[in-house]
């Protein structure tokens, strides 16, 4: 990896160790690229038959495994959605579908927390303890 992705995990390790000294729980997410896109993937296989889509995400969940951050990756997810709907979830960025999958994802992930906190009689941190019940998206 680039000296430039090991100075983000020493940020990522930074930020962590800071809410743990808070007893906040720290969550990584990582955002997809666009090759979660076959045809995309395929670009950019053609410029480098080694490139892998997951690569950033998978080294990342294991440097937060080895660290006990938990961790949220996007690049499958997204790939599943797009071959479940054919439906692109970006512009440059996330686009609204994208957005939304985004916010359902990490909302699972924090009524997870929750939930595990409440069972085991632990506050949540900064986040309200009781969870509101969601809308519907209708995105699953």
């Amino acid at each position: 990896m680039t000296k430039s992705f090991e100075v983000n995990k020493a940020l990522i390790r930074e930020m962590a160790e800071i809410c743990q000294d808070r007893k906040i729980r720290f969550v990584l997410m990582v955002l997809p690229i666009e090759s979660y896109m076959p045809e995309e993937e395929k670009l950019l296989k053609d410029i480098n038959p080694t490139f892998d889509p997951n690569r950033i995400e998978e080294d990342l969940r294991r440097y937060a495994g080895t660290r006990g951050i938990d961790f949220i990756g996007l690049q499958r997810v997204f790939a599943a959605r797009y071959r479940e709907t054919g439906t692109p979830l970006h512009w440059i960025h996330l686009n609204y579908k994208g957005h939304q999958l985004t916010a359902d994802i990490l909302a699972e992930k924090l009524e997870e927390i929750l939930c595990t906190n409440d069972k085991k009689g632990k506050a949540a941190g900064p986040v309200a303890s009781k969870t509101r019940p969601r809308k519907s998206t209708g995105t699953k």
